[in-house]
């Protein structure tokens, strides 16, 4: 059986799983893969075994076999006989079945005896010892399912809302069917001592955040007999031990008029309490007065809060001489003018605790013996920017030292502290946070981790104001250098952590700007570089300095034995062995750009301390460093050398690690790298950009710290700032550059350059034919195009003695057979040739364009149409004393299509021929004419003995695949060395080539070239130059995100809209899944594949599609944002699909296809429209199967007759007539095949046709009625899709319906912007054209969503165009009216006042607002016009949803169903992207510039911008 979290019995599981995908019929092969029919199949029997418990949020309970406190799922066999589970799966996603299989070869571990439980652990990890499932558990809710070994039957199921940590959630013993929450788990065992139930979450009237006016606050819970506890003083209103309430019991609503800080829970005797919740609602106007004594401007110590902090006395206040009010200021209100938008120019933190744990005998604020303790604590995020917020209960402590020490905390060196929140269910010593183990939210959107388990709030202490001992630090305060230093780090392409910039309160007092920022210890490195964190060695400041020891040993041995390492290779730096044994155990690369970047900032404070390092105690394991405390940074000072443990002066001896960091600094200093000027101030500015207003709260609240006479300002910051961009930046790079050479660090032999048809060009974008050309000041250029470096790693230069046995562009003789001919013109150096064709270079042809640079023997005339191979002869003459020396020997040939190489009459190589050969051979494979102009390299130094002094031959059988191929090409050199290939003491690698002439680009490459002058390697110059017009052309055409048998079968689909082939390599997704495509020609209009799974998808659809490889990833079921990058990095597409765009391709197994890839926005629904049919159509085009989107529609309903009985119209809005036989019609997401059209069903073109109740879709009598429904008067959604012999096929549309008036209908309504509402309709018109719009009788006639100067002057007006007087509360159903704006920042929701009830008289105008004083004294009002305010939230600035609503119905719950009396999408007139016409039709003048928006018609149909303008505000006129 199986049952709701609630405990309610829901239908039988293999029903419901039915119902969900609507009777979906698994067969096998593409053709029927997922049918989609109307018989239920036979659920499984429901006493088999059971769901019996979960943990979601494993804390500290119970420890998996490896150690791990790992979430975990328990089956129970509540039977008489065991049962083997052993090839049952269990999933977290109902739409994925088959997610993990219960593995099939280990009975000791699958069998459940009779009555006994089975654990299995949720933690993704499967290859561990133990049952260890696929996936993770979500403790913020998910879904648990068991089925049978077949993958299709449903066994057990649960559901589950969001869990506590270390409370599990399973059945009650006694009564299985209920489901509970046990503060005792007992995996393994039967369930004991459960709690009754939980009691529901709190619910707030008003939501954390800013607010002006005072308000009262409502706290409700759905639980009956609960009780509300809260307080307003920072303490938990529990007992954090016991748990037992400790706070003001809630009567009542509260008041709200300053800010404050309100925390509440809820309990019940015998039940699973609340969660403590904190709201901060902050009063900009408290925050600048604060504790600020309005007459004399002094300092007054708030309420509860110590006068003395310790030695010193407290400082609390915001500065009068900074922000004043009314001319108090010293600034003539420069700041004062601003500060309220300066308060919220970064996203606001806000920590309340007991304000004793901060400021008392104990408090960990002003107490240094306190450090390292914790206390527990809410977190709170605010962002004025977008409206969101967050909510956690964690630890904190102060922040400093591993163990509690640190300059942060030697008080009062500066009396502004950091502190590091730490998300945990309990503190050290046993506490209860009542929070997460971890933070999922992301405070960082640039950061790669997915959830936090600590960060840090850095006060900032040097170069900024409150330095105790350093003026001139404080005369140079900065703020941002430490993440700047971060942000250089991982721009160089290391990993450092990610931060921003907060405004911090504590318990409601302002407490300046904070740097907030991620602390890079085990947990921290597991989510960058993946593993567990407790596999994690972390140290910060140096071995000693242990914050994790790895699994299996101590991190200060490892971090030794890698230091040890070094010295190895100090001791011997031409030791290769040693050189690597390092390499084992660092990551070089890395290591690398962590000192570019702390050696271009000048970072002095540094490296005896201030560094953090990780490294997984895995094989493959490597230490790698972080940026931290980089405060001492951006002062001019020289620190190139410097590292923690002397790492680089132990490796820097070694030449191997020379060149690498060459490489690394010429990435860097080089083609507008990171450390360039200016592209190195522009990542500082980004930081400065951050702060920029920001800075003036910190300034009032701590500028006059130091200097009370005198605050610190912005404008002192600015200074600053100005100074560094135009001192510091301009010559940095050029001075670090040459400190490097001067250490040895980049070679004197210049990298060579890169030109595009003779222009200078560092990669980018080139079109087809572009010629690459390379110059160097000295040496030679060695190049390659495969991505390989030129250069053999590991290899001493010396001087080069390579020697050209054959050049490419020397004597040739060719020959078209037309029959056998003597075998010594392979062998004999001096056949005779006299009818062959003599020249020099290579041997060809070309019937169009592309080979003709590359030969200059032409064999069309003998070879095409007539033989398909070519005889090529290259006699050459070999030097004793060079035989004598030769090691090594290298075949470079360009060829089309294939080639035998002979040696002196030997086979040395061939390509693309099997079997003996014959004077008319054909190649049995084709070569690109892309790759076939690249030299590609062969290895022939196997055969350096047929070599001999004197003459020799290299004779070539050129192959083509066709004789009537339309070009031909065999172009060769030959080259020896005098060491073994791939050992040359020149480190010249077997894949370079010599640069000799310019190269033709036709595809995207990767070049990487060196200089070698004199035995000296210059720097890797590596650009990427992509060729054609990739971007222009490729498209995403189909998606197949969720299969609705195998999740494993997804897969995207990728055309060629223009008209030329394209070449698609490093072509690369970069976000939704993760691919780069290797070289790959798409011909103009072809298709390409990329899937999840190959053996997956070939055994659904074949072997013969063309698939270009696997990606990693998966493609989200609830729809993502998929980004299609270029090989430079330019964006082809990015958009993000959703699964609420049409059912269909949301597990039913059709594939979301667009209808038109060459015009079709992606990002838009309009542009998508389900395949065909199921599977959907990869590699093919199934336009035309089904008609187009939008061919027939859902045009009008009647769910609420007068008289009669419900019906539904379907119009054809085509000019031909549709046949809608086998069609399907239904009320349910979950059942879209209730009822079947009858086969003949013709809609002719613009033609009408209505099917009712009575008499086909509630009849069951009618043959199509498979379950009888009617419609929902309160409203719901009607769904018609197409269909083939009982299975849906891909046409759907759906219309989801208001509630409606008895014998009102509702339909279609075509607006200006050529999309359309369904609304209700002044009369029903079944059968022909709809009738208009039902307007009124009260409608919003002006919307001012974006004032100019007062961003709290919003208000919609309301105007009564009808005969009579409205009420605002229906006295008979006991509820108000309503207003909301679901999309504002924080949404709008307005309920009417009942007491008293607000009236409208015809004619009359109402004005709803936000601030109804402010209202009046911005626009002065009528008197006789009525004003109510509607509280929190806020109109959208950009695009909002105003609807008023009136109620229709009030369920026994109390559950309000509305009906809409009038609506308004407006928009900014600025979001084309939101309309099919590609513009915004609604008027820009209203968009912050002083007009509002003005309703042109009352009487006509409101939401439509045609009936809109702006103009100047005039409420209530």
């Amino acid at each position: 059986m199986r049952f709701s979290s609630s405990g309610a019995v829901l239908q039988s599981p293999m029903a419901e799983c039915l119902m969900r995908w609507l009777s979906i019929l698994c067969l096998v092969g593409i053709v029927s893969q997922c049918g989609l029919v109307a018989t239920p199949v036979a659920a499984a029997d429901p006493s088999i075994l059971w769901i019996n418990e979960i943990m979601a949020s494993n804390s500290s309970s119970t420890k998996d076999p490896q150690g791990h406190y790992d979430d975990w799922i328990e089956l129970h066999n509540p039977g008489e006989a065991a049962i083997d589970a052993a090839g049952l799966y269990l999933t977290d996603n109902l739409s994925e079945p088959t997610k993990w299989r219960i593995p099939t070869d280990r009975p000791a571990l699958t069998i459940i005896p009779p009555k006994g439980y089975l654990l299995v652990w949720a933690d993704g990890d499967v290859a561990a010892a133990g049952l260890h499932a696929g996936f993770r558990l979500s403790a913020s809710g998910d879904q648990v399912a068991l089925y049978a070994s077949d993958g299709v039957t449903l066994i057990d199921s649960i559901e589950f809302a969001e869990q506590r940590p270390d409370i599990s959630f399973g059945r009650d013993s006694v009564d299985p069917s209920q489901w509970r929450y046990f503060g005792l788990p007992t995996p393994g065992a039967a369930n004991t001592a459960p709690y009754l139930g939980r009691v529901a979450d709190l619910g707030f009237s008003h939501s954390r955040g800013f607010y002006d006016d005072p308000f009262l606050v409502a706290i409700t819970t759905q639980t009956a007999d609960a009780k509300i506890y809260y307080t307003i003083d920072g303490s938990s209103p529990f007992d954090l031990r016991t748990g037992l309430p400790v706070g003001t019991p809630y009567s009542g609503p509260i008041a709200i008029t300053t800010t404050t800080c309100l925390r509440a829970g809820a309990s019940k005797p015998g039940w699973l309490s609340t969660k403590i919740v904190t709201h901060t609602y902050i009063f900009l106007n408290d925050v600048i007065n604060q504790a600020t004594n309005p007459q004399t401007g002094a300092q007054v110590t708030p309420t509860g809060y110590p006068a003395s902090w310790g030695s010193v006395t407290g400082d609390y206040q915001m500065d009068p001489d900074v922000v004043g009010p009314n001319g108090k200021d010293r600034f003539n209100g420069l700041y004062a003018q601003t500060i309220r938008d300066d308060l919220k120019a970064v996203p606001t933190i806000s920590l309340v605790m007991a304000k004793d744990d901060w400021f008392g005998s104990k408090g960990i604020y002003i107490n240094q013996s306190q450090d390292g303790t914790e206390r527990v604590a809410s977190l709170e995020y605010i962002d004025p920017a977008t409206g969101d917020t967050l909510q956690a209960n964690c630890a904190i402590a102060m922040q400093g030292g591993v163990t509690g020490g640190g300059t942060s905390l030697q008080r009062w060196k500066t009396f502004k502290l950091s502190m590091r929140p730490r998300f945990k269910t309990h503190t050290d010593d046993g506490l209860p946070t009542g929070g997460p183990s971890e933070l999922e939210n992301r405070l960082f959107p640039d950061s790669p981790l997915t959830s936090l388990n600590t960060v840090v709030l850095d006060a900032v202490l040097n170069h900024s104001w409150l330095h105790g001992t350093d003026s001139s630090q404080r005369d140079t305060a900065t703020y941002i250098q430490d993440q700047y230093v971060a942000d250089l780090h991982n721009a160089l392409g290391g990993h450092s952590p990610h931060g921003g910039y907060v405004h911090l309160y504590l318990d409601g007092l302002y407490w300046g700007m904070y740097y907030l920022h991620e602390r890079p210890d085990h947990a921290w490195a597991a989510q960058t570089f993946g593993g567990d964190a407790s596999e994690y060695d972390a140290i910060k400041h140096g071995a000693g300095g242990v914050i994790n020891n790895g699994v299996s040993g101590s991190a200060s041995t490892r971090y030794n034995a890698m230091v040890a390492a070094a010295n190895a290779v100090a001791s011997d730096p031409t030791s290769d062995a040693k050189y690597q044994a390092l390499c084992d155990l660092l990551d070089v690369e890395d290591f690398i750009a962590y000192l570019l970047a702390n050696w271009y900032a000048g970072n002095h404070d540094w490296p005896a301390k201030n560094w953090y390092a990780t490294h997984r105690n895995t094989p493959d394991g490597k230490w790698r460093f972080h940026s931290w405390d980089a405060e001492h940074t951006t002062e001019g000072t020289n620190s190139v050398g410097q590292s923690p443990s002397d790492l680089h002066a132990k490796l820097a001896g070694n030449a191997e690690y020379r060149m690498r960091f060459a490489d690394a600094i010429h990435r860097s200093f080089f083609h507008e790298g990171p450390l360039t000027y200016p592209a190195a101030a522009d990542l500082y500015k980004v930081r400065m950009d951050q702060i920029d207003r920001a800075i003036v709260g910190e300034s009032a609240r701590w500028g006059d710290n130091r200097r009370p006479t005198n605050p610190y300002t912005r404008a002192d910051w600015l200074n600053t700032q100005n100074t560094k961009l135009a001192s510091f930046f301009p010559t940095r790079s050029n001075q670090v550059l040459a400190s490097l050479r001067n250490a040895n660090l980049y070679p004197q032999v210049a990298a060579p350059e890169f030109r595009i048809d003779g222009a200078l060009q560092h990669g980018g974008h080139a079109a087809i034919g572009s010629v690459l050309s390379m110059t160097a000041g000295a040496g030679d250029i060695w190049y390659t195009l495969d991505g390989t470096d030129p250069r053999v790693p590991g290899t001493v230069p010396g001087v080069s003695s390579s020697t050209i046995l054959v050049a490419e562009d020397g004597l040739r003789l060719a020959m078209v057979p037309a029959g056998p001919i003597d075998d010594a013109w392979k062998s004999d150096p001096m056949f005779a040739s006299g009818t062959w064709q003599i020249g020099y270079g290579g041997v060809g042809y070309e019937r169009s364009t592309g080979y003709e640079r590359y030969f200059s023997i032409d064999v069309q005339a003998a070879m095409y149409g007539k033989n398909a191979t070519c005889y090529i002869r290259i006699p050459f003459v070999l030097d004793a004393g060079v035989l004598k020396d030769l090691a090594s020997l290298t075949l470079n040939v360009r060829y089309d299509d294939g080639f035998i190489a002979y040696l002196n009459g030997v086979e040395i190589q061939r390509v693309n021929f099997s079997g003996v050969p014959a004077w008319d051979s054909r190649a049995t494979g084709s070569h690109s004419d892309v790759d076939a102009v690249n030299l590609e390299s062969f290895d022939v130094g196997s055969h350096i003995g047929l070599l001999r002094a004197g003459g020799n031959v290299l004779a070539i059988q050129g192959l083509n695949e066709s004789p009537t191929s339309s070009d031909f090409l065999i172009s060769a050199e030959l080259i020896g060395g005098n060491t073994p290939t791939g050992v040359s003491s020149t480190g010249v690698a077997p894949t370079a080539i010599r640069y000799t002439t310019t190269i033709p680009l036709s595809s995207t490459v990767v070049v990487k070239s060196r200089s070698l002058s004199n035995g000296v390697w210059s720097a890797l110059n590596e650009a990427v130059f992509a060729v054609g017009p990739v971007a222009q052309t490729l498209r995403i055409s189909e998606i197949h995100y969720h299969p609705c048998d195998d999740a494993n079968a997804e897969f995207i689909e990728l055309t060629n809209i223009g008209s030329q082939r394209i070449n698609l390599n490093l072509v690369r997704f970069a976000k939704g899944i993760s691919f780069t495509f290797p070289s790959f020609e798409l011909p103009a209009g072809g298709y390409c594949l990329l899937v999840k799974d190959l053996a997956a998808f070939e055994a659904v659809y074949g072997n013969k599609l063309p698939v270009v490889g696997q990606y990693t990833g998966s493609l989200d079921n609830a729809g993502e944002k998929l980004e299609l990058l270029d090989a430079v990095g330019q964006i082809i597409q990015s958009f993000e699909y959703k699964d609420s765009w049409f059912d269909l391709t949301d597990g039913l197994g059709f594939s979301l296809t667009m209808r038109d890839p060459r015009t079709g926005d992606p990002g838009n629904k309009s542009a998508w429209r389900p395949s065909a049919l199921v599977g959907g159509s990869p590699g093919t085009d199934d336009s035309g199967l089904v008609p187009e989107p939008g061919s027939v529609v859902i045009n009008e309903i009647l769910s609420n007759p007068s008289g009669g009985c419900d019906w539904i119209e379907l119009y054809n809005t085509t000019d031909h007539s549709i046949n809608i036989g086998g069609w399907f019609l239904s009320d349910d997401g979950n059942d879209l095949t209730k009822y079947r059209i009858a086969q003949g069903t013709i809609l002719p073109a613009k033609g009408y046709i209505v099917f009712t109740q009575d008499q086909h879709f509630g009849n069951s009598a009618d043959p199509g009625s498979r379950k009888s429904f009617g419609l929902a008067k309160d409203g719901e959604t009607v769904y018609l899709h197409s269909g083939l012999d009982g299975i849906l096929t891909g046409y759907s549309e759906k219309e989801k319906f208001d509630a409606s008036e008895p014998g009102v209908s509702l339909g279609r309504w075509q607006k200006s912007t050529g999309t359309h509402d369904f609304v209700a309709l002044v009369e029903p018109t079944p059968g022909k054209a709809n009738a208009s719009p039902v307007v009124g009788p009260v409608v919003i006639t002006e919307i001012m969503y974006h004032p100019a100067d007062q961003p709290d002057a919003e208000y919609v007006e309301l105007l009564n165009i009808g005969n009579e007087s409205i009420a605002f509360y229906d006295t008979e159903k006991g509820a108000p009216w309503r207003l909301t704006d679901d999309l504002g920042r924080p949404p709008v929701e307005m309920f009417f006042p009942s007491d008293p009830v607000v009236y409208l008289l015809p004619g009359e105008y109402l004005i709803l607002a936000k601030n109804p004083a402010l209202i009046h004294a911005v626009y002065s009002l009528p008197t006789r016009v009525k004003i109510l305010g509607w509280g929190p939230g806020r109109l959208s600035d950009a695009a909002g949803k105003i609807q008023l609503s009136r109620p229709f119905a009030v369920d026994t719950d109390g559950r309000i169903k509305w009906m809409r009396v009038d609506q308004v999408s407006y928009s900014d007139g600025s979001h084309p992207q939101d309309f099919s016409a590609g513009s915004d039709p609604w008027p820009v003048g209203a968009n912050g510039v002083g007009k509002s928006l003005r309703r042109i018609d009352p009487h006509t149909y409101g939401n439509d911008p045609d009936n809109w303008q702006a103009e100047s505000p005039s409420p209530g006129r």
